[in-house]
């Protein structure tokens, strides 16, 4: 019984020095990525300028995606306009001649 506990207490303590290097390899490898990041941005203020330029440059580019696509609707819109139009014409001149042929027909009968 005491050399199960034994045994447990050893596996439990090998899994935490598991996890425990684990945290360690995570601190390095983020102390890496922090280093790389400082040696390419000298200041924080040159980082922000950087992180600032990408960020507007972004933006300008989705505000000039979204301006193109307003354009193409405003387009589309006018085409269908003009073609509502076309038709509405059609539609009251083909009713303008059915009311004629009917009063043509009563004045007739």
């Amino acid at each position: 019984m005491a050399r199960d506990y034994q045994y447990d207490y050893e596996l439990r303590s090998f899994e935490e020095l598991g996890e425990v290097a684990a945290a360690e390899q995570e601190v390095r490898e983020a102390e890496s990525r922090l280093a790389k990041t400082s040696l390419v941005f000298s200041t924080e203020d040159d980082a922000l300028r950087c992180s600032s330029e990408a960020d507007l440059e972004a933006v300008q580019e989705q505000l000039a995606e979204e301006q193109r696509l307003r354009r193409e609707a405003e387009r589309a819109v006018e085409e269908w306009k003009a073609k509502y139009d076309e038709a509405d014409r059609d539609w009251t001149a083909l009713y303008d001649e059915k009311s004629e042929a009917y009063d043509k027909l009563l004045h007739l009968a």
